[in-house]
Order: C-alpha cells, then sequence, then structure tokens
C-alpha cells in the first residue's frame, strides 16, 4: 500500500493571503506573531488547516464553511463567499500523486539537471587558472588612516 501526498499550488499561499485581504481578513506581522506567541493559530493558519481537511475528504463543505463561521470573525454569507473562492482558486487545482510517483519524478528531474549542465559534446570547460586571472585595480591614492609600514 502506498500512501497518497497532496500537492498544492506553489501560488497557494498568496492566493490564501490575498483571498484574505479581499474579505477584510488580513493580518498585520505583528498580529500573527502575537497569536504564534501565545499558542493560537492565525487566519491563514485556520483556513490552510481547513482546506488540507477538506481536500484529505476529512471534512464537507459545509463542515468547512460552519468552521469559518466558528473560528474567523465573518458570517455565513462571507463564509461561504471565501470558500467558493479557495474552491476555484486553490483547491481544484490540487494534485494527488503516489509516493512512488513522487519519487520517480525527483529522478527525471535529477537526470534532466545534471543532464542538462553538460556541454553537447561531453567536455566540460575549464576554469581560468589563477596565473590568467586579471588583478584588481590598484588603488593610488593615499589612506589617510594607515600608518606608513617602515
Amino acid at each position: 500500500m502506498t500512501n497518497k501526498i497532496l500537492i498544492f499550488p506553489e501560488d497557494a499561499v498568496e492566493i490564501l493571503y490575498q483571498i484574505l485581504k479581499e474579505n477584510g481578513l488580513e493580518q498585520s506581522r505583528l498580529e500573527i506573531i502575537t497569536k504564534i506567541k501565545e499558542g493560537k493559530p492565525f487566519w491563514g493558519q485556520i483556513v490552510s488547516m481547513l482546506m488540507r481537511k477538506f481536500v484529505e475528504q476529512q471534512i464537507t463543505q459545509e463542515q468547512f464553511i460552519e468552521s469559518l463561521v466558528k473560528e474567523l470573525p465573518i458570517n455565513k454569507q462571507k463564509a461561504k463567499k471565501i470558500f467558493q473562492e479557495l474552491n476555484t482558486r486553490i483547491l481544484n487545482r490540487v494534485q494527488e500523486k503516489e509516493e512512488t510517483q513522487i519519487a520517480q519524478d525527483q529522478e527525471e528531474t535529477k537526470s534532466q539537471s545534471s543532464f542538462s549542465g553538460a556541454n553537447s559534446d561531453n567536455t566540460q570547460k575549464q576554469a581560468p587558472s589563477a596565473t590568467n586571472a586579471v588583478s584588481a585595480p590598484k588603488n593610488t591614492s593615499k589612506d589617510l588612516y594607515r600608518e606608513p609600514i617602515e
């Protein structure tokens, strides 16, 4: 039995905070830090946990919306709107992959990057030797803070 892994879009965090901001739920960094120090979840964290549970089918759409109303200072109508935006812009783009498939994808990525790093004729360029290196221009102005060496 292989485990399934959920892959959220790379821009999911930015979209999440944009949706929260558009719905009047933006928190400042200071507010977020204060929540973390108090051991309480901040709004973005609450919504991201709900999204994960929804995608893993641990909660239904109605439970998601009810949790938003309970955890955030919003009414049910705004919670439905937020859910619809999250569903359209993030949740519909989540991919589900098997662990073995992810390992294969990583292997392919590694082999492609090592292949693209080599020249077409399989030769590597030599770094210029130290004798060929260009020396830095010498400073000809007098340094007032330096004592002369005698």
